[in-house]
């Protein structure tokens, strides 16, 4: 599935917008007093908070038409079924994926009558 440009363009958007938000939980770490254990699991879990978030607004917007969050979605499983490096970044990148594809699978990104 392809997506068209402009969905392609605002999901990079998305993705930076969500980068952005956790690299400020992130910069809490310090004044929260947490490990880097808790750092991760919650930066990771703030980031798909806000993915779906927006992922929802834009829908409900009507920016975005389900179909093209579907091919975000699938685009971001792929980048990360198909990455390649360490044994450790594999196999974090397979659990990625696998996960993005529960989310498609569950339609956790688009509200569906």
């Amino acid at each position: 599935m392809s997506i068209s440009p402009r969905s392609h363009v605002l999901g990079q958007y998305v993705f930076i917008a969500a980068q952005t938000l956790c690299a400020s939980v992130i910069n809490f770490k310090g004044q929260l007093n947490m490990s880097e254990a808790d750092d991760n699991t919650y930066s990771g879990m703030a980031a798909l908070s806000i993915c779906e978030s927006l992922l929802l607004a834009l829908n409900d917007a009507k920016v975005l038409p389900e179909s093209d969050i579907m091919g975000v979605l699938k685009d971001a499983a792929a980048a990360h079924e198909n990455a390649s490096g360490s044994d450790i970044n594999v196999e974090t990148d397979r659990a990625v994926a696998a996960l993005i594809n529960r989310i498609i699978t569950g339609g956790n990104s688009v509200r569906r009558a």
